[in-house]
């Protein structure tokens, strides 16, 4: 919360001298894979499977599944398909069996 030194707790009232900041993460991920699409999305991914980097080794991050234009679906179906492996790349805890 940020607010000006002299204003005063207004209740009920919104005003410009108190601001709620939230504090945004973020971080660059590397696509390690992705989940099959279902339903109209049958035919490219459901979620992008995300993780990082740490000492060399690939560790899990989360997947992402919204949020892509049908233009970007297709760019990286395109880029996909000549990445295919049969290789699992990543290992541990918590990944979505149905990676691709």
């Amino acid at each position: 919360m940020a607010k000006k030194r002299d204003s005063p707790y207004e209740p009920g009232r919104r005003s410009g001298n108190w601001l709620k900041i939230k504090k945004l993460m973020s971080c660059d991920c590397v696509i390690f894979g992705y989940t099959k699409g279902g339903g109209s999305k049958g035919e490219t991914f459901g979620a992008l499977i995300l993780g990082l980097y740490d000492k060399g080794k690939p560790v899990y991050v989360g997947k992402v599944g919204t949020g892509f234009s049908q233009t970007d679906i297709d760019s990286l179906m395109k880029a996909f398909k000549g990445l295919e492996t049969k290789e699992k790349t990543l290992q541990g805890g918590n990944i979505p069996e149905e990676i691709t």
